[in-house]
């Protein structure tokens, strides 16, 4: 099956146009879940056509949503008690490289179409359907700078560009990190009960 784009593909392809995913078992007993992308809805269905066809010749059944297994770490459900290892390679955040990405003043008015600011701390809560919800905080700030509630899948694409080895494990637990990453994002239309405009995540980068 052909799997290789050119360089324009790649670039356009990393927002994701059109995209699906779903889960299915090997003849071994192997839990997969499997995300394809693609730059418009039918160039997609026909990558998912060849990739049903490779599937099916290698023994790869399909699997119901809802059958999912809970995630997992040394054999047991994920919890407070039993914790995957930090995605930090030696447990604690990356140090901060150059100077810190400025951090707005409270009170200024924002930039016409969004911004970046250094997070020292990022909270997880798992959502329902595959979920999970993240929030970053600026050095000293009691409340969020950014909340962001998207698919797993979603978040681990953006926390892939800090380098860090974030899993699928690492967001099914609610849990705070320490960190040191640029946040990137936008103004949205909507605005909040303050009358000031949401924002939405662009992409998180080590700072």
């Amino acid at each position: 099956m052909e799997t290789e784009m050119n360089e324009q593909e790649k670039t356009q392809l990393a927002e994701a146009p059109a995209s699906l995913n779903f889960y299915a078992v090997t003849a071994k007993g192997f839990n997969l879940q499997i995300t394809l992308r693609d730059l418009d809805e039918y160039s997609l269905m026909e990558r998912f056509a060849k990739m049903a066809t490779w599937l099916e010749e290698h023994r790869v059944s399909p699997k119901a949503v809802g059958q999912q297994p809970a995630a997992t770490y040394k054999g047991a459900p994920i919890g407070p008690d039993n914790l995957p290892p930090s995605p930090f390679g030696n447990g604690s955040p990356p140090a901060p490289m150059g100077a810190p990405a400025p951090v707005p003043a409270p009170g200024a008015a924002p930039a016409a179409k969004g911004g970046t600011f250094q997070a020292v701390k990022m909270e997880v809560t798992p959502k329902t359907d595959g979920k999970a919800e993240l929030k970053f905080y600026a050095a000293g700030h009691r409340y969020p700078d950014l909340t962001s509630t998207q698919s797993i899948d979603r978040l681990l694409q953006y926390l892939a560009h800090t380098g860090d080895a974030w899993t699928v494990q690492h967001l099914s637990v609610a849990n705070t990190f320490d960190i040191s990453y640029a946040v990137t994002f936008e103004f949205s239309e909507k605005l909040n009960s303050a009358g000031k405009p949401y924002k939405n995540l662009v992409d998180v980068e080590a700072a």
